[in-house]
Order: C-alpha cells, then sequence, then structure tokens
C-alpha cells in the first residue's frame, strides 16, 4: 500500500485475519479507507473510516463506521479491495459467509480492476465449492505470504 491510495476493507470479526488493530494498520498506509456497512435486501453500503470513535454497533452487531453512505459502485473508483473469506481456494474462488453481500458488491467490477485480494488464514487454502456466478479474487493473503493469481 502506498500513501495516496484508497482501499475498501473489513472490520474482522472474532478470528477473521487481521485481528484489532487491521484498518487502524490500513489507515495509516493509505488516504482512505472504506469499510462495508450491511444493508437491506444483502446489500453493501460503503463509508469512510475516520477513526475507531466513529464506529457504532450496526444492525448485524459489527461495528460500522458512521458518516455518509456510498452504493457499492464506490468500489469501482478505490485502488485495492481486501475481503474476508472463510477459505479460497489455490485458483481464487472465494467462500464467504453465504449470504452473497461480497458477490453482489463484486459483480459489477470488471475483473482486476481493482483488484480484490481475500484474506485468510493458510489452512484455509483449499478447494471450496463455487457457482457460475461466483467471481474469482485476484490474489489470496495469509500470514506465510501474498501470492496474485
Amino acid at each position: 500500500m502506498t500513501p495516496d491510495m484508497t482501499v475498501a476493507a473489513y472490520y474482522p470479526l472474532g478470528t477473521e485475519p487481521g485481528g484489532s488493530a487491521f484498518v487502524d494498520t490500513i489507515k495509516a498506509a493509505c488516504a482512505e479507507v472504506y469499510l462495508p456497512i450491511s444493508a437491506p435486501q444483502g446489500q453493501l453500503l460503503w463509508t469512510r473510516y475516520d477513526g475507531p470513535e466513529a464506529m457504532r454497533p450496526g444492525a448485524l452487531g459489527i461495528a460500522e463506521p458512521q458518516g455518509e453512505r456510498h452504493s457499492s459502485a464506490i468500489l469501482a473508483t478505490v485502488d485495492l479491495i481486501l475481503a474476508p473469506a472463510m477459505a479460497v481456494s489455490p485458483s481464487g474462488m472465494r467462500l464467504g459467509k453465504g449470504a452473497g453481500y461480497y458477490d453482489r458488491a463484486l459483480s459489477p467490477l470488471p475483473t482486476g480492476h481493482p483488484p480484490v485480494v481475500a484474506l485468510v488464514h493458510s489452512t484455509e487454502v483449499r478447494e471450496v465449492p463455487y457457482e457460475e456466478h461466483d467471481r474469482p479474487v485476484d490474489g489470496i493473503l495469509t500470514e506465510r505470504e501474498m501470492r496474485w493469481l
């Protein structure tokens, strides 16, 4: 990451990769960070992260930033998307939590623009089920390596 980048990330839950300092570390390394907000009908909205004091519990109990909300169309303007995953295949097929939020958010974007990197533990890189509409990620980041696909 570079100081002029804009990144879409996520606020890690429980054992998800990144830990409690994840978002603040990304924010310190780039210009802007956008975090998702769960919206009705399985949609994601995105709000700029302005620090931990601007976070509040959202509808699903997940910490969400307060501020202006944007549709997932804003993802076309960021430089990098860091996406959570339950697992990801070596070929880049991402397995989410099953509600399709990220699939809907990413599907309008052309592959690779911006690049989508799935963050998983190294033990979560394995074959996963997928459907024709699922979009592969462009990279996989684990605690051991970063791999572009």
